[in-house]
């Protein structure tokens, strides 16, 4: 039994719809607002409505609100589904041959870090339930009408979500919406997942002296390597203006301020410098970092972290779960082809988990 931690709703936050709304108001797209109803000209209410509805399409556009480098604006030009791409004033906009196509160019995008905002046209039911400021609640008559909302395309149409708004009621109908947005739900959840992939982060901390024995080329063997030298000495106590004049003309100093030293990047004679500089002084550690698929003693003091590509299920407690596989990272170790117990905090819209918060291993 998948046990559910946390479940609060929030409003799904994204910091340039507000933007993109007043470009395609601007457009004529939205029109200033839905209506299900003609009002009776009389006094009208308005309160705040929230309801599952089912989104039905998107219109056949995204913008991207986000950084888009030309090689994947070009890499876009020739993707099915896109019919053209061109820059507007607050993003770049890409048009799609159909509404349909809408969703699988944001699911491109997002597997990019892009953000790109559609309309969704969403159906909803023929009663609402809207709360007034007063406390009271009515269920108002929705008529024939669909909401329209800027949105990042999340999930696919044909998707039931739940839906925020602004609704002003005249005799139990409801007459005009605004600010409509998606509700989502921060969920927690357990999975069983498959270790496909295993890798030993190794991190070493070399000592300043022996910063110079270290050969990134003869390492490379085992996996990938950064090395950070640090040729700098500290001050554990800030020079004097006069102390740095006095000191800056030393053959081995290559930079000097109240706090520290940069050396000639070969010396390493420790007392040399205490003596010029005296022992209240610090010498940093260079770091190594090797990700192999293999355990290595260097002789030096260090840490190992585990990174591992995981499998997921589709889904869990009823969640689906977009990203099929993914990487973490973990002190503990774990066998490739063996299966580990996940606590995953994401944010659900829509049934649908579209964003991974934490991980970790239960």
């Amino acid at each position: 039994m998948v046990e559910v931690k946390k479940h609060w709703k929030s409003i799904l936050a994204i910091g340039a719809i507000v933007i993109f709304i007043f470009q395609i108001i601007g457009m004529g797209v939205l029109g200033g607002g839905g209506f299900g109803g003609e009002s009776s000209g009389g006094e009208t209410e308005t309160g705040m409505a929230e309801f599952s509805g089912m989104i039905r399409t998107y219109d056949p556009f995204l913008v991207v609100v986000s950084e888009i480098d030309e090689d994947t604006i070009e890499e876009l030009r020739g993707m099915e589904g896109v019919d053209d791409i061109s820059p507007s004033p607050d993003g770049m906009m890409i048009k799609t041959e159909t509404r349909d196509d809408v969703y699988p160019v944001g699911v491109y995008l997002r597997e990019r870090n892009i953000t790109a905002l559609a309309v969704a046209n969403i159906a909803v039911p023929s009663v609402i339930e809207v709360e007034f400021a007063s406390g009271s609640v009515e269920n108002a008559s929705a008529g024939n009408f669909a909401v329209r909302l800027a949105t990042e395309p999340l999930v696919d149409v044909d998707t039931s979500v739940t839906v925020r708004m602004i609704a002003e009621i005249d005799n139990g109908m409801i007459v005009g919406y605004g600010s409509p947005v998606l509700v989502s739900e921060d969920k927690e959840i357990e999975v069983d997942a498959a270790v496909l992939e295993a890798e030993y982060i190794h991190t070493y901390l070399i000592p300043w002296h022996e910063r110079n024995n270290v050969s990134t080329e003869d390492l490379e063997g085992y996996g990938t390597v950064q090395y950070e030298k640090k040729n700098s000495v500290l001050f554990n106590q800030p020079l004097t203006m006069d102390g740095v004049m006095e000191k800056k003309n030393l053959d081995y100093v290559e930079y000097i301020d109240q706090y520290s030293i940069e050396c000639d990047e070969y010396l390493t004679n420790v007392t040399q410098i205490e003596n010029d500089f005296g022992q209240n002084i610090t010498f940093p550690d260079s770091i190594l970092t090797i990700v192999s698929n293999e355990t290595l003693e260097l002789g030096y003091a260090g840490s190992v972290l585990y990174s591992y590509v995981v499998l997921l299920p589709d889904e869990a407690d009823g969640i689906v779960l977009e990203a099929n596989e993914m990487e973490l990272e973990s002190e503990d170790y774990y066998n490739v082809n063996s299966t580990i117990r996940l606590k995953i905090t994401g944010t659900v819209i829509g049934g649908k988990m579209v964003a991974v918060k934490s991980i970790e291993t239960g």
